[in-house]
């Protein structure tokens, strides 16, 4: 239970606040018409379990991967680019972050005021949109070595 409830608390760090990433080089300018692909409302966790979305933490460099339960996640993503997250955790309450997106090849680039962007990759698995965060959160121990682990996170998400 411990592992669960600290995971997914980092999990919520790293997806409540923006997540300090590469967004760097070659960035094109905030907002823009994003792909008709990405465009909608999003949801992962519980409540669209048996559709198959999901949010996952990997240890960087290993294969040790826990699934979040408690976790839900809503992501609506309009074709001018704004990009409206929501995050709950069971028993904690909820976020909503806002942002611009900008999209280079099949990374979205979310810039939020006053915080550095978060970068994701993504890409569609059928009716899921999967996002794969692309920096390593580094906040909690989850091997039990006494060093806290660079986690990746990734979102299964569905229409809702």
């Amino acid at each position: 239970m411990g592992l669960r409830r600290g995971l997914g608390a980092l999990v919520v760090a790293a997806l409540l606040g923006p997540v300090a990433c590469a967004g760097g080089a070659g960035s094109t300018a905030p907002g823009g018409v994003l792909p008709a692909a990405l465009v909608g409302s999003w949801q992962a966790g519980s409540a669209c379990r048996a559709q198959g979305c999901a949010v996952t933490a990997t240890v960087a460099g290993t294969n040790l991967q826990v699934l979040t339960d408690s976790l839900g996640v809503t992501m609506d993503i309009a074709s001018g680019g704004s990009v409206v997250s929501t995050v709950s955790l069971t028993g904690v309450g909820s976020r909503i972050n806002q942002g611009i997106g900008r999209v280079q090849g099949n990374t979205l680039i979310i810039d939020y005021p006053g915080t550095p962007s978060d970068t994701v990759v993504y890409a569609l698995q059928g009716a899921l949109l999967r996002f794969d965060f692309q920096n390593a959160v580094q906040l909690v121990d989850v091997t039990g070595d006494g060093v806290a682990d660079r986690l990746r996170i990734s979102v299964l998400f569905a229409r809702r």
